[in-house]
């Protein structure tokens, strides 16, 4: 009797074939545009906000855009906080990475929303895909950090038009470090179905508490993709099928 395999090749078929180019469904909004990032503590009235120039990206091919440098904000927020904005890229096709630290510098835990809002538009339906990696680090005072969600939010929030379509590191959620230390925590989600299109932009709301002193590091993504067309996926049904045959 003789057994079936599975070849890789499938797998690399239906890479190819999600992959490969066909009409796009975005559509920009005048020239790109760089995202804007907010931040907030929770019981002060002022904010801090962020859109840095497009001559402080370098272009990585078509309109994907990556920061080249690191860009420090200091005593933001009335005094309370420092921001580090460590890596930002995007590409209105969409997708759009952030890797910002937020250090703080008051004497007690305080909550932040942070904010990364990019223009563009998609069609639906669409795939949306995201991910987070969140991060504490003690600062050596006073011992032990602590990174904690807020009671109805999640950490992470894939938004599209500011309405939310995915969430990750959902309440309760508590990150903690020895002193000294450090610690992180990955999480991800899809590539799910999405009915949803985008009319002006795509964007990551994240929402968390950290201790007085400490620093949190949080590396997040989201992505809006084509669904592949009818006859793609039927190309792909097909070729699996005839490696499937070739293989008995």
């Amino acid at each position: 009797m003789k057994t079936c395999t599975w070849s890789a090749s499938i797998l690399v078929a239906a890479v190819v074939l999600f992959a490969a180019p066909g009409i796009s469904r975005a559509s920009l909004i005048g020239p790109p545009q760089s995202p804007t990032i907010t931040i907030s503590i929770e019981g002060v009235s002022s904010q801090f906000q962020s859109t840095p120039a497009l001559n402080q990206f370098a272009n990585r091919g078509g309109n994907r855009r990556e920061l080249t440098t690191p860009i420090a904000f200091q005593g933001v927020l009335e005094n309370q906080a420092d921001v580090v904005i460590e890596q930002l890229e995007f590409d209105p096709d969409p997708f759009v990475v952030n890797n910002i630290l937020i250090t703080n510098l008051t004497g007690s835990t305080q909550v932040y929303t942070v904010g990364i809002a990019l223009p563009t538009a998609f069609a639906a339906p669409n795939l949306i895909s995201g991910n987070i990696t969140s991060s504490v680090i003690d600062s050596g005072g006073v011992p032990g950090a602590t990174l904690a969600s807020v009671a109805g939010f999640s950490i992470y929030s894939a938004q599209i038009d500011f309405a939310t379509v995915a969430t990750l590191q959902d309440h309760p959620f508590t990150l903690i470090a020895a002193s000294g230390g450090s610690n992180s925590s990955p999480a991800s989600f899809g590539p799910n179905v999405n009915a949803i299109a985008v009319t002006s932009n795509i964007g990551i709301q994240l929402r968390f508490s950290i201790t007085a002193g400490d620093t949190a590091s949080i590396l997040s993504r989201f992505d809006v993709v084509d669904i592949p067309e009818p006859a793609s996926m039927m190309l792909l049904g097909l070729g699996a099928l005839a490696l499937v045959r070739r293989r008995h």
